[in-house]
């Protein structure tokens, strides 16, 4: 069965939907709040389905996606290409072809298309977050009132795509 993902608000409570009834309770996940790793559960419903569900203690919706982009190294003025693989309102997960020339902390560009209808460009300043071979985590920096745009943008997309 596949795994739900539920996701703890902020006072601390997960609204879980069993897959099987659609019934829907509430479940204490405050001891889970600030724990640095995936917490996994099984919930038992009053139907007697029992599911596995994972916690997610982000504070904004993470999304699967497929876009192509490419990142930018301000410094260097190089650039390489990039598959963005998730996207969020803060940040975004994405794989890079060869090994990164970036590490943990720096200052990036990435650059890349929405798959919405508009098909919009995204130009976003990024810090790098984590570097795990070929796949990098990084958070999105709102340096410019044109960042405001995209940040709106990619609201817009996180919500209605």
């Amino acid at each position: 069965m596949e795994e739900k993902k539920v996701f703890i608000n902020d006072e601390g409570i997960a609204v879980v939907t069993c897959p099987e009834c659609n019934t829907s309770k509430n479940m204490d996940a405050r001891k889970y709040r600030k724990l640095n790793k995936a917490v996994r559960a099984k919930v038992k419903c009053k139907c007697g389905n029992v599911f596995p569900v994972l916690l997610e203690r982000r504070k904004y919706f993470r999304k699967s996606v497929n876009l192509q982009g490419k990142y930018i190294i301000p410094g260097e003025k190089s650039s390489g290409t990039m598959k963005v693989e998730d996207l969020s309102r803060t940040g975004l997960h994405f794989k890079v072809n060869l090994p990164p020339r970036f590490k943990v902390d720096d200052k990036i560009v990435v650059e890349f298309h929405l798959d919405d209808k508009k098909n919009t460009f995204i130009s976003k300043q990024a810090v790098i977050r984590t570097i795990s071979g070929m796949n990098i985590g990084a958070e999105f920096n709102t340096v410019s009132s044109s960042d405001i745009e995209y940040d709106k943008a990619i609201g817009f997309y996180m919500m209605y795509n």
